[in-house]
């Protein structure tokens, strides 16, 4: 009983040491004149990541940083971002936004009508195409149909209530019966998967291609359309969470048309990627 209590005892204490970093509504720095916005995040390449030395980069981390000084300029108040956790399983990652108040989550996070149930998105911050993905040694695939044929014995790997589950489904359902899915916790753990066990595939983020040519991982795409519409991404928030008030305001389409925000996704994407994808 006693060594319940303990474990009881920690877990509120690692809870309560979690929320404590998250307790800023809008509404009081408005009142205040400065507060701090928590940040729970998934790492994603070149949206946001940690190097080595712990230091977090990538395009969310300059949009982050543009709405301080949005925040600033419009309203003369002052906001401290504060990245409280990194959540490695995406399914965790959105499970913590859903139970965690006054805090923003970043990462590649598609807007679609079901999360909009449980969680709120800002604007769209980017749209991002998902593109097929195999060891450089598959069978080269120009149509989902080939799929049983040259994709024989291999095993299809997806993030763990990701987006991309609905689109292997889809395969399995249309071309592929046969078709074994396995699950992963995230986007980097299933390239490293692939690059270990040539006989997978699997649907990916463009942005997770971009990482795996820069990192020169032997990867190669597909030419073959997985979806007919781009995904949507943007950052989420519980429903009730009054953070949406001002950010409606600044990720604006004059806001994602600027140079610097461009810029942004120049330095951290790569210039072609501006020529890959529609700007929200």
């Amino acid at each position: 009983m006693k060594k319940s209590i303990v474990v009881l005892t920690g877990i509120i204490i690692l809870i309560n040491s979690f929320t404590s970093f998250c307790q800023d509504k809008w509404s009081d720095i408005v009142k205040k004149g400065e507060g701090t916005l928590g940040i729970i995040y998934y790492q994603q390449p070149g949206l946001i990541q940690k190097d080595k030395a712990g230091e977090l980069s990538g395009l969310c981390v300059g949009i982050l940083n543009d709405f301080v000084d949005f925040v600033d300029k419009k309203y003369g108040k002052k906001v401290t971002i504060q990245y409280i956790t990194e959540e490695p399983s995406f399914r965790l990652f959105i499970d913590r936004i859903k139970t965690t108040p006054l805090v923003i989550g970043v990462g590649n996070i598609t807007i679609t009508p079901e999360r909009e149930k449980f969680i709120r998105f800002t604007k769209p911050f980017l749209t991002n195409p998902v593109v097929l993905l195999s060891h450089k040694n598959a069978p080269d695939i120009t149509a989902l149909s080939q799929m049983p044929e040259k994709f024989k014995t291999y095993t299809a790997l997806v993030v763990e209530k990701s987006t991309h589950e609905v689109y292997l489904q889809n395969i399995k359902n249309n071309y592929y019966p046969d078709l074994s899915i396995k699950k992963v916790t995230s986007g980097l753990a299933l390239m490293d998967e692939m690059v270990k066990n040539p006989k997978t595939f699997g649907v990916i983020d463009l942005t997770e291609y971009i990482y795996a040519v820069r990192n020169k991982l032997p990867l190669k795409r597909h030419a073959v359309k997985i979806s007919d519409k781009n995904e949507e991404l943007g950052f989420a928030m519980q429903l009730n969470n009054d953070w949406q008030i001002p950010w409606s305001e600044f990720l604006t389409s004059e806001y994602k048309q600027s140079v610097k925000y461009r810029k942004h996704i120049v330095n951290n994407l790569g210039s072609s990627f501006l020529g890959l994808v529609e700007m929200p």
